[in-house]
């Protein structure tokens, strides 16, 4: 059992308590949500019912008004009492200019006056006389019927003089009777006007109909005696996707549970198991506890390393004596070779400066005096550069920055720079490139690379006294490899190993011929590394040097 006194004992206690209060939030929130989710759907749903409803309802209306128009005319009365089947065909149009079914006009002792149908129908619609007889006054007739031709909607409304609109004088003096088939024509155009999904359906279908992400409304349609005939399903899509919310919620949950448990997990192997390891090396000096204690995470690690250390303190000692011994050499080296780097321009500086105060100086000489200021502080600025660069690697504050590169323009512009210097040490500069412009793009930090190459070109003309230096570069599979040849004295074997080596140059004891703070290299290599490259060199001594790296394009 774990005390809660104990660091590990609170910590878990504080993650439970995390755990607790995270579940009321959730269990909270799912409340919320379910909530929610019910009010919008039912309000979703009522708006949906709604339109449905004003949706057959003005359907319907259009028609009734249509037909409204017709049975209160004189001429349809008399046609309908003369028996006039002649009078119809160019008086009403329903089937050939409105786009019904069917139409037909009784008397009033229910004999069919005429009738008219298109295609779309096999037979004439039967309608029962009782239907007919159930109309009194102005009533107006509205039902479905189910036929063999499909779902039929009909209107029916007696016939009436045109002075009888309102109130009602007089008997009806007939019936008119429209149809609409309910095809999938139709079907199809009013889901386009609406906006909405219909389907017809058979009654024992319609209850069990419900479309995954969607709001249905089922509409019963009826014959004139009230009998359910048939159904329609309106649906739309159902915006709000709470599945969704709810499965992200869910994942949230395990996500952070999970974490909990890895997290108390985690506790009792970083704080508990450590603190007994710990606990035993004070009391027994076990060195196995020790080796354990050194593979434990964070400062216990280091720990184990302060008990190593402890219980083997003399062989300790003397690696702490050696270590510090050789960093105050490459200390001394390095702070000397420093002071010599920074004083020998400083020096030109002011003294030519001073000479500058001559007042019988002539033009040539002041000319020649400030070249030599100038050349001073570019050394200096040199060496403040790439202290400030070994600095930032040193500390893992260099970033790199990608951009679009072209190798050709990068060459160029090192061989336009350094032309000038190569000519008035009679060496000959050369650049290749293996590619057309248009093919030596891709994307890396090409100051990185630019600065690498400098340093490669500016080391190979300090070290080259006559001959040649070429540079440039080609394409390798997935990367670019530039290079850097000279005809200089080249390098022995055991140096390769130690010439990309920070400082390398300052700790050298053989007096150098050559000014610089040896840094250029290391700096060079620190950058290709960032870009996930190589960089190496072939040389013999006396036969030149070759300087490689690689540059991967992605």
């Amino acid at each position: 059992m774990v005390k809660s006194a104990t660091i590990y004992g609170r910590v878990r206690a504080l993650l439970i308590f995390i755990g607790v209060v995270f579940a009321i939030l959730f269990m909270a929130l799912i409340f919320y949500k379910a909530k929610q989710e019910k009010q919008i759907y039912s309000s979703a749903h009522k708006e949906f019912s709604n339109e449905v409803n004003t949706l057959l309802n003005l359907n319907a209306a259009t028609t009734i008004q249509t037909i409204q128009d017709y049975v209160y005319w004189d001429e349809m009365v008399k046609a309908v009492a003369t028996n006039d089947t002649s009078w119809f065909r160019p008086n009403i149009t329903f089937i050939r200019a409105a786009f019904y079914d069917y139409y037909r006009v009784d008397d009033t002792s229910l004999n069919v006056v005429y009738q008219e149908y298109n295609n779309e129908l096999s037979s004439a619609v039967e309608i029962p006389d009782e239907t007919l007889r159930s109309l009194k006054g102005h009533n107006f007739g509205h039902f479905f019927r189910m036929t063999r031709d499909g779902l039929i909607e009909l209107f029916i409304s007696p016939i009436y003089p045109t002075d009888d609109y309102k109130p009602k004088k007089s008997p009806a003096c007939g019936y008119f009777i429209l149809a609409k088939k309910w095809d999938e024509e139709y079907v199809n155009k009013l889901s386009g006007i609406s906006g909405k999904n219909i389907q017809v359906a058979y009654l024992q279908d319609s209850a069990g109909i419900h479309m995954p992400g969607s709001i249905t409304k089922n509409v019963i349609l009826k014959d004139w005696d009230g009998k359910p005939v048939s159904a329609l399903i309106f649906s739309k899509n159902y915006m709000y996707n709470f599945l969704a919310t709810q499965n992200l919620m869910y994942i949230i949950m395990v996500f952070v549970y999970g974490t909990l448990l890895i997290l108390i997990g985690m506790s009792y192997r970083w704080i508990s198991v450590p603190l007994d390891l710990v606990s035993d090396i004070l009391r027994n000096d076990n060195c196995n506890s020790i080796k354990l204690l050194k593979q434990a995470p964070a400062e216990y690690g280091r720990i184990g390393r302060l008990f190593e250390k402890y219980v083997d303190q003399k062989a300790e000692l003397k690696q702490a004596k050696e270590k510090a011994e050789l960093s105050d050499k490459l200390k001394s080296a390095f702070l000397a070779n420093m002071s010599h780097e920074i004083r020998t321009p400083m020096n030109g500086i002011l003294g030519f400066a001073s000479l500058l105060k001559g007042k019988k100086l002539s033009g040539e000489k002041q000319e020649e005096y400030l070249n030599i200021i100038e050349r001073s502080g570019t050394r200096m600025l040199t060496i403040l550069n790439d202290l400030m660069a070994i600095s930032k690697i040193e500390s893992g504050q260099m970033e790199i920055s990608f951009s679009e590169m072209n190798a050709n323009d990068v060459t160029g512009y090192i061989h336009s720079f350094f032309k000038p210097e190569a000519d008035r040490k009679g060496i000959q500069l050369q650049v290749k490139n293996a590619l057309p412009s248009s093919e030596a793009c891709f994307k890396t930090d090409w100051e990185k690379i630019e600065a690498v190459l400098i340093n490669l070109v500016k080391n190979a003309i300090k070290f080259t006294h006559q001959g040649s230096i070429e540079f440039g570069y080609e394409r390798n599979g997935t990367s670019f490899l530039f290079y850097v040849k000279d005809t200089g004295g080249g390098i022995s074997s055991d140096q390769k190993d130690v010439i990309f080596e920070r400082f390398r140059q300052a700790e050298d004891e053989i007096t150098r011929i050559t000014e610089g703070a040896g840094l250029g290299l290391s700096i060079s290599k620190a950058y290709v590394e960032m870009l996930k490259g190589k960089i190496w060199v072939d040389s013999e001594p006396g036969k030149g040097s070759i300087f490689y790296f690689t540059i991967p394009i992605n």
